[in-house]
């Protein structure tokens, strides 16, 4: 666990630019999982799929740490069975499209109402969420940004989507 750690630690810390790959991103995100495996044991799985195209195309640091977290603490943590998280990257058309998909215990249809809305809500659960939206609006304009599916009692998928940069 201290090696997936340091080697965390290093990843976040040690690269000064705000963009990074696909691939660079997706370490950083198997590392944290190692770590999180040792609290979770065998109750939780990460599944990573990414399409060979989209390795090298870049988006910006730490985007998708934020919504596994969120997976894992709010979504999967309270499941009973099992908890899995599938974290997909695919390149359509001229953008990727990242999911991050959970089969946890979902939004609430009210609180799911307030994100798509960009509201900010008071409740921690959800300021990674918001955030992470608010970061590729930033960086890529209006017409780029995240789309949330959730069935309470039945999980969460989130959909980003921002040009294929290299």
């Amino acid at each position: 666990m201290l090696t997936s750690f340091i080697q965390l630690l290093r990843s976040t810390l040690s690269n000064p630019d705000q963009f990074v790959t696909i691939d660079q991103e997706f370490q950083v995100l198997k590392q944290y999982v190692e770590i999180q495996k040792y609290r979770y044991s065998d109750q939780l799985e990460v599944i990573f799929e990414c399409d060979d195209q989209v390795l090298n195309k870049k988006i910006p640091k730490l985007l998708i740490q934020p919504l596994l977290e969120n997976a894992i603490f709010h979504g999967v943590e309270f499941k009973k069975e099992d908890g899995l998280v599938i974290i997909t990257a695919r390149l359509s058309g001229e953008n990727v499209i990242v999911t991050v998909e959970d089969n946890g215990v979902g939004i609430a249809p009210e609180t799911l109402e307030q994100i798509n809305r960009g509201e900010r809500l008071s409740d921690k659960a959800h300021v990674g969420i918001v955030n992470v939206k608010e970061r590729i609006q930033l960086n890529f304009g209006e017409a780029y940004g995240m789309e949330i599916e959730s069935i309470q009692w039945h999980g969460t998928k989130i959909i980003l989507t921002f040009p294929a940069i290299e």
